[in-house]
């Protein structure tokens, strides 16, 4: 009878040891770490173990920070009994700390993390060529006695750039207008210059209508148009007080163009002279 039960349990002895290999191990809830969100900045590895403590004795507790050495507002907090970290998150998680509700979890191994995305860096698309392309630049050639072209043959025709100020050209004269035969345009007069002024320019001559030109707000232009009295006066006036100094600057002298009514105004005004004498 002993050794029937003697070989039965020499039977049974690697059947027993098969069996507890092939069960499933215990769950993994020997973690003593609990990962805890939702600090506030302020918070302190002392103020949070203080707070925990109140369910578990803490071991450590260790707040994530960033490279500027601020708080990125979690951590991982090591308790000392591992069976408590259950206890721990279902009585302190949604529980207010420095103003803030906490998000505590239990520490997931990484076999337990979620995969990270991948992310997959491309070059930038090769430039096309053609219509509705970019062209390519024209192949250099160094060390060569020809000639390099400027532009590709597929870019448009180059256009010089306009200048960067255009040459001021004299205007023609406008057709509408005639050389006077009686009045004299002054240039380069002073600003300060007045109609009696021009009395005293042409000393020894008959002025009349004299007239400064002038802006909309009444500043001088420093030209005038004169009226003399007849055409060798006028030819006179010219030889005789063209580039002539005046306050400092150099007066011009020349016969006017004018319009047909003006042409008609000063013949009525050398006529109204003549009949006063």
């Amino acid at each position: 009878m002993s050794a029937t039960t003697s070989a039965l349990a020499a039977d049974a002895a690697p059947a027993a040891a098969a069996a507890a290999a092939a069960a499933p191990a215990a769950p993994d809830n020997q973690r003593k770490e609990i990962f805890v969100l939702g600090l506030s900045y302020s918070t302190r590895e002392l103020a949070l173990a203080r707070h925990i403590e109140t369910v578990a004795p803490v071991q450590d507790v260790h707040i994530l920070v960033g490279f500027n050495n601020r708080s990125k507002g979690a951590a991982f907090v090591s308790l000392k009994d591992p069976s408590q970290v259950d206890e721990v998150v279902k009585k302190l998680n949604g529980e207010p700390l420095d103003g803030r509700y906490l998000d505590i979890q239990r520490a997931k191994p990484i076999s337990e993390l979620p995969p990270k995305p991948r992310i997959i860096y491309r070059p930038y698309p090769a430039p096309r060529y053609g219509r509705g392309g970019r062209y390519a630049p024209p192949p250099r050639t160094y060390y060569s006695a020809a000639p390099r072209p400027r532009f590709h043959q597929h870019q448009r025709e180059y256009h010089a750039p306009a200048p960067a100020h255009k040459v001021h050209q004299k205007p023609e004269p406008n057709p509408n207008r005639t050389a006077s035969e009686l009045t004299v345009c002054v240039l380069n007069l002073p600003f300060v210059a007045k109609e009696t002024d021009m009395e005293d320019i042409f000393e020894g001559f008959v002025v009349l209508n004299p007239k400064i030109c002038r802006t909309r707000g009444g500043l001088s232009k420093g030209t005038a148009f004169v009226t003399l009295i007849s055409h060798e006066e006028q030819q006179r006036a010219i030889e005789s007080i063209d580039n002539v100094q005046v306050e400092g600057r150099q007066i011009h002298i020349s016969a006017a163009y004018l319009l047909p009514e003006e042409l008609e105004a000063e013949k009525r005004a050398v006529e109204e002279y003549n009949n006063k004498k």
